[in-house]
Formats: structure tokens, C-alpha cells, sequence
């Protein structure tokens, strides 16, 4: 077996761990690792580092992230002769270099992509919540129950999941027994994410889907959101949608719209998707009448629980 493999993952604890999982089970732990992004940097510096051998030591980690060349609609365009210079290393490998490369979704329709996975080490492993538990809680009782509210408390994030587990690890070291009261005092509850139920206020409403808008807006105010600032985040929502419908005319890529509109990828995922379902005038429409609506409670006009219903009512 060489020493050489593939991660396919778009998540960033799910990376990290089987990269330490990689780098232990082949015995490299105590060897320099050296990490290239090819967002940031060159492949040419990668093969670089492939063919040159360390003054210090015979052995080293080199990690290559977001190897795009793999993927589908790249938007880095990748010197044809240094990929074939990497699959010429790949089949002849130094069994003193470890190389693990990154990649979020594999094009299995590209030649190049059947010709590499020949030489590497193929890890496809998607982490769930509990293996993130299990994992960093070794050693520690906690029922099944209490994993759950656990999961609860941090919506699902893996990065924050990870977080807390270390925080419950140090709060419960001599005790080695995690209760449910431990999880209400000690991890941060995520509000079931209120960016989270507000675009699936906004999905409602993109499908004019009453009942589900009605539900989003009651979870909403669960956590002491006043209907102004529900009318303010939904008409925010709604322009960041109108922007990026926009900048996919242009062919832009989710990291460059993030960029231009300096917002989260993430915002930028969940717009392009509700983007797709709008149209502008539908769009301009709800702004509109947001807009409206919000002098309309501010001048007294309307009252904001109200107002804010019949604005559901009507879609």
C-alpha cells in the first residue's frame, strides 16, 4: 500500500480528523507536515516539495487542499505539465513523503480523475455528530439522551460540536460523567441558529407556503425576536438574494460573490439556492413590501404583530 491518499469531504472537522487519522496510522506523527491551499498557493510548489528531500529528516506530511483540478467547473486553471508531473510522481511515490490531498467533490466523468485514484488512497468518510462525540469524549459516561440534547444545543456544526466536547472535557476532567445539566450550563446553545429558521422563513415565503412561513415566524419569536427586527433580517435576506441573482449572471463562483458582497459562503449557498426560485419582480415586490410595512409600524400606522401576519396572510 502507498503512501499516498485522497480525502473527498467538503467539511472542515471531517478533514481535519482523518488527517490526523491518516498521519498516525502511518506512523508519520512526529514528522513535519507541510499544508498547501491551491487557492492560495501553486501546484508547482507543491511538486516542488515532492521532489526535494529535508536536511532534518528522510520523512514528511505534505497535505494539498482544495485540489479543484479533481473537481467539477474549477475556477483555477492548473498547468497541464505539472499534473502530469504530479501523476508521474504518483506512480513512482517516495515511501518517506506522505501525501494526503483534499478534494470537497470528486468529477468521476474526468479522465483525470479515473487516472489519479488508481495511485491514491481513496477516503470517503462523512463524520456524524456522534463520531465527533465519541471521539473527544472517550473515556467519559454520557447517555445517549444527553449526546442528542448535545447535538441540539449546537445545531448540528461539527466545528462547534468539537468546541464544546473539549469544554465538557475539561469542565467534567476528575468526574468523567456528563449530565444533562452539565450540556443547559456549560454549552452554547446556538439559537436553533435564527439565520437558519429565518431562510427557511425565506424559503416559505419563496414558495408562498403559508403554514411553513407561520412556523418559521413563531420559532423566530421563541427566542425574542420583535417583529421589526424579523422584518429588518427578512428584508436584508432578501436583498442579499437580489445580489447574488445578479452576480450568477456574471458566472461568479460562491467564494467570489462571498468576497464581493462580503458576506459568509454559507449566506451566499442558501441565497443561490432561494435565488433560483425567485424572480425579480417577486423580489423587488417583497422588498417593497417590507419596506412599506416597516415605515407603515414606525410612523404608528400599523401595529407590528399584526402587520407582520397580514404580510404572511397575503402571500
Amino acid at each position: 500500500m502507498n503512501n499516498n491518499y485522497l480525502i473527498e469531504s467538503n467539511d472542515f472537522v471531517t478533514i481535519s480528523k482523518q488527517i490526523e487519522k491518516i498521519i498516525k496510522d502511518n506512523n508519520f506523527t512526529n514528522e513535519i507536515v507541510n499544508t498547501y491551499d491551491l487557492e492560495e498557493s501553486l501546484l508547482s510548489q507543491v511538486l516542488e516539495d515532492l521532489d526535494t528531500y529535508s536536511l532534518f529528516s528522510n520523512k514528511k506530511v505534505i497535505v494539498v487542499k482544495n485540489a479543484s483540478f479533481l473537481e467539477n467547473n474549477s475556477k483555477i486553471s492548473f498547468n497541464e505539465k505539472e499534473i502530469n508531473h504530479l501523476l508521474k510522481y504518483l506512480q513512482n511515490s517516495n515511501p518517506d513523503i506522505l501525501l494526503i490531498i483534499c478534494v470537497k467533490k470528486l468529477d468521476l466523468r474526468k479522465k483525470l480523475t479515473k487516472e489519479i485514484k488508481k495511485y491514491l488512497n481513496v477516503v470517503k468518510n462523512y463524520l456524524t455528530p456522534y463520531d465527533i462525540i465519541n471521539d473527544e469524549l472517550e473515556g467519559f459516561d454520557i447517555s445517549f439522551r444527553t449526546k442528542n440534547l448535545l447535538i441540539d444545543y449546537v445545531n448540528e456544526d461539527l466545528s462547534l460540536l468539537q468546541t464544546e466536547c473539549n469544554k465538557l472535557k475539561m469542565y467534567k476532567y476528575n468526574e468523567k460523567n456528563i449530565t444533562k445539566e452539565d450540556i443547559e450550563n456549560i454549552v452554547f446553545k446556538v439559537q436553533k441558529d435564527s439565520e437558519k429558521i429565518l431562510f427557511e422563513l425565506v424559503n416559505s415565503i419563496v414558495i408562498k407556503d403559508k403554514k411553513k412561513a407561520f412556523k418559521a415566524y413563531l420559532d423566530l419569536t421563541e427566542y425574542n425576536y420583535e417583529p421589526i427586527a424579523i422584518i429588518a433580517l427578512l428584508e436584508s435576506q432578501l436583498r442579499l438574494i437580489y445580489q447574488v441573482s445578479l452576480a450568477l449572471e456574471d458566472n461568479l463562483s460562491t467564494k467570489e460573490i462571498a468576497t464581493m458582497l462580503k458576506v459568509h459562503p454559507f449566506r451566499v449557498e442558501k441565497s443561490i439556492i432561494s435565488a433560483r426560485s425567485f424572480t425579480r419582480e417577486d423580489l423587488n415586490k417583497f422588498i417593497s413590501d417590507l419596506a412599506k410595512l416597516d415605515l407603515d409600524i414606525k410612523s404608528g400606522v400599523k401595529d407590528s404583530k399584526l402587520g407582520f401576519k397580514l404580510f404572511l396572510i397575503n402571500l
